[in-house]
């Protein structure tokens, strides 16, 4: 692995080989002082991938490489893949095509880099109905029905569900749409007159 550089001259930096953490540093060169944070991935070295075994005799052909044996078929398309094209994406395995169709088309969960999280919109949504006035019930109701969406989409892509908002994203907003439809009803379900009681 190729040793870090200063990030004011880009001379490489001298650190003690399988230094992992934040130390604190300086370049010999500009003598610039800084923090240097190394991971246990700067000291691993990469494996070569596999090239594929040349064809012989009558064996199947990967589909992109055509003098390349056959390793495995896709499970997306069925096209056979030598071992340079074949991606493993948990349980199955795709050629490069499979992978970023699926990907574009939200099917692969596992190559997800985002995901909208429903249950902590619907608390967003919930809280700023606080300070809407009597548009509150909308607010309120928006709150209930994106945090049931958030309750039955998968998790994020870390695997979290929020339940907790998602709860509390139900019960502010149901407070929120009661609370205020009762307030209406008091303040103008009646009949509209005014009663005057005399006290003696």
């Amino acid at each position: 692995m190729s040793a870090p550089r200063c990030p004011s001259c880009q001379a490489e930096l001298a650190i003690a080989d399988g230094a992992v953490g934040v130390q604190s540093a300086s370049c010999f060169h500009c003598r610039t002082a800084f923090e240097l944070e190394t991971f246990p991935a700067q000291w691993r070295r990469v494996q070569a991938g596999r090239a594929g075994e040349l064809v012989t005799g009558e064996e199947a052909a990967c589909y992109v490489h055509t003098d390349r044996r056959a390793e495995a078929a896709c499970d997306g398309c069925g096209r056979f893949m030598c071992a340079l094209c074949e991606v493993r994406v948990g349980e199955q395995r795709l050629c490069v095509a499979c992978l970023d169709g699926g990907r574009r088309a939200g099917r692969l969960v596992q190559v997800e880099r985002s995901r909208t999280l429903f249950a902590r919109v619907a608390v967003r949504v919930a809280l700023f109905g606080l300070v809407l006035g009597p548009f509150a019930p909308a607010a309120g109701l928006s709150a209930i029905v994106l945090a049931i969406v958030g309750l039955t989409r998968p998790p994020s892509v870390t695997g979290r569900r929020y339940l907790g908002s998602a709860v509390f994203a139900l019960l502010l907003g149901s407070v929120l749409t009661l609370g205020w439809l009762w307030w209406w009803m008091m303040m103008f379900g009646g009949s509209g007159e005014v009663v005057f009681t005399e006290y003696e």
